[in-house]
């Protein structure tokens, strides 16, 4: 068990990468350690960022902090729902391991990002778009999708991220943080 190697297997399939490192990369064997350990780093970037964004918010009812939580699981487990389905509908279920190591790296990745960004008062919607960018490449190069099947898997962990923002709109938590 390598992770390291892993993550660099993943990296190279899921960007597509045309040399002979990258050909290199699809004779590794992506265990589902691999994508538990994946999965586990994502959660433990998800909770520190939690964690730090309501650092410093003193008195926060117990209800935005769960129903914050509970958006943030959704909107983390969605993807990956959406790559269960693609990878059963393609009959590439070998390589789902692989697409969930990547589909981590970039999850992980886009809510960093998205941090700082917010942290520094600019837009994030921009990452959704790059989520649906590199959803899309993860579908095509690890379940061998065409270009019309890559984009309706990328479109469609774009909008289930969308929604499971925007229930947040509903939940008890979410109407206390508009007023």
């Amino acid at each position: 068990m390598n992770f390291l190697a892993a993550v660099q297997a993943a990296l190279r399939i899921g960007m597509a990468r045309k040399d002979a490192t990258a050909e290199a990369a699809r004779a590794y064997t992506f265990t589902w350690l691999d994508a538990v350990i994946a999965a586990i780093v994502l959660v433990g970037v998800q909770i520190a960022l939690f964690v730090w964004s309501f650092s410093g918010v003193d008195g926060l009812p117990s209800a935005v902090v769960r129903d914050t939580g509970l958006v943030i699981i959704l909107s983390l487990a969605l993807p990956y729902a959406i790559y269960w389905f693609t990878a059963q509908a393609a009959k590439a279920m070998a390589a789902l391991p692989g697409a969930y190591v990547f589909l981590a790296l970039v999850l992980a990745a886009l809510q960093i990002v998205s941090a700082v960004l917010a942290n520094f008062g600019q837009s994030t919607t921009a990452a959704v778009g790059l989520l649906a960018v590199f959803a899309g490449f993860g579908a095509r190069n690890f379940f061998g999708l065409g270009r019309g099947g890559a984009i309706a898997v990328g479109v469609a962990i774009a909008v289930a991220t969308i929604g499971a923002g925007l229930l947040l709109l509903v939940l008890p938590g979410g109407k206390m943080l508009l007023g």
